[in-house]
């Protein structure tokens, strides 16, 4: 199928449908690209995860904390949404570690939070530039 063709038939598909979209699409054959409001802002949601992610394991790499030091989940730190954490009773102890895998593998917020808490918004808004997200807070 072209780009061209898969273009008309996105944006016929998307014609159809309620909300706002953004495509990219790369044939990683031929290197040919598809885009489709690409300069579209959008907020992100769960994307956040993965720039936090990448700010753990840099403040790790340095030596401000293994992933193996704790956290105190208490009362004030939950949040609503998905995850499992706000489901237990408090307080609970986590290591960096276990906060890092609930918040990718179950999309915990709770467990987001406390890593947002831990390693300053700050930080994760300049790993986010520092990877050529520039227009992402």
């Amino acid at each position: 199928m072209t780009m061209q063709k898969l273009e008309r038939q996105l944006n016929d598909f998307l014609l159809k449908q309620t909300g706002d979209f953004a495509i990219v699409v790369k044939d990683l054959q031929t290197k040919e690209t598809l885009s489709i409001n690409e300069e579209k802002i959008f907020p992100s949601a769960s994307l956040i995860k993965l720039p936090i992610l990448i700010t753990l394991f840099e403040q790790v790499q340095q030596g401000q904390f293994t992933l193996s030091d704790t956290l105190t989940l208490e009362k004030k730190s939950f949040v609503s949404g998905s995850g499992i954490l706000k489901e237990l009773t408090r307080p609970h102890r986590f290591s960096f570690y276990e906060l890092a895998m609930l918040m990718i593998i179950v999309s915990d917020n709770t467990a987001t939070n406390l890593l947002i808490d831990h390693l300053s918004m700050e930080k994760i808004n300049q790993a986010m530039h520092r990877l050529g997200l520039k227009q992402t807070k």
